[in-house]
């Protein structure tokens, strides 16, 4: 099997800085890559704005919303945070 080379600057500003490189899976790479990277949003989300993350923690526990919808959300959540402050 091939490995596939990801940049993952794109994702995350803080947490996928690195080129990564993962082997062939049945699920894309960049989901996998984004799913692990929600707790951390989450968790630093909760410091900004608490209610926002349990809610977000209700969203991403029910399944309510697909995961490269949920960390594109959340990272917006996030750049406005720092925006206002």
């Amino acid at each position: 099997m091939h490995s596939l080379k990801i940049k993952t600057k794109c994702l995350t500003r803080k947490y996928m800085k690195e080129e990564v490189s993962l082997p062939s899976l049945p699920i894309d790479p960049i989901i996998l890559l984004k799913r692990g990277a929600i707790p951390g949003l989450l968790a630093k989300l909760s410091y900004q704005d608490q209610e926002k993350a349990i809610e977000y923690m209700r969203i991403w526990g029910e399944k309510q919303m697909p995961i490269s919808t949920l960390h594109s959300a959340l990272e917006n959540e996030l750049s406005t945070k720092e925006i206002v402050q």
